[in-house]
């Protein structure tokens, strides 16, 4: 069917009905927006899904693959975690493990990545002058992922929801295990 057709549909409505078509239309893609706003606010990453683009991460990651991000500040980067980042002048985020951290005296902590197919450390494509990365680089840090091959349009939004679901069931269980500790007279 090709898009004159369209055109010559539209012409033949009515009014009515041609209202109805663009508020069927603008419902669908402002569901959309709130619910990757809601995803947004859930794993508090700019970008909560994002696809593998090159292949610097195999055999980890194919190109194609879906991640699915979180990014809460109060827990630490650590050496094997995969990242998400950003670098000054590049629009695409780059997907890369944690190869070592450097911790300073006054808390700062700074981190160099690798891609796991790469031969060298990311400092290449750092911006210029910048040797370490720092945590307002990253975009967010893999919590799971999805084949390409095997993925489905639920499945983009069903993992985000049961990470964090599974994040908080875990903070609750900690905190009622501390309470329960506490009542018992074991402080």
């Amino acid at each position: 069917m090709d898009i004159s057709s369209y055109f010559e549909d539209v012409r033949r409505m009515n009014k009515r009905q041609l209202f109805y078509q663009v508020l069927n239309f603008a419902m669908i893609v402002s569901s959309a927006l709130m619910i990757w706003k809601g995803l947004m606010v859930v794993t508090g990453s700019e970008s909560p899904i994002v696809v593998v683009l090159s292949g610097s991460m195999e055999p980890a990651f194919q190109r194609g693959d879906l991640l699915f991000l979180t990014n809460y500040k109060e827990d630490p980067i650590r050496v094997g975690e995969i990242v998400v980042f950003k670098v000054e002048g590049r629009e695409i985020p780059i997907v890369h493990r944690v190869l070592k951290i450097h911790e300073k005296q006054n808390g700062d902590v700074k981190f160099l990545t690798k891609g796991d197919n790469n031969s060298v450390d990311d400092r290449g494509l750092y911006a210029p002058g910048q040797l370490w990365l720092q945590r307002k680089d990253v975009v967010g840090r893999a919590r799971g992922f999805k084949d390409e091959e095997k993925s489905t349009a639920a499945d983009v939004f069903r993992v985000p929801v049961l990470l964090r679901a599974e994040e908080k069931r875990t903070e609750y269980r900690r905190k009622k295990n501390v309470e329960h500790f506490s009542t018992n007279g074991n402080s």
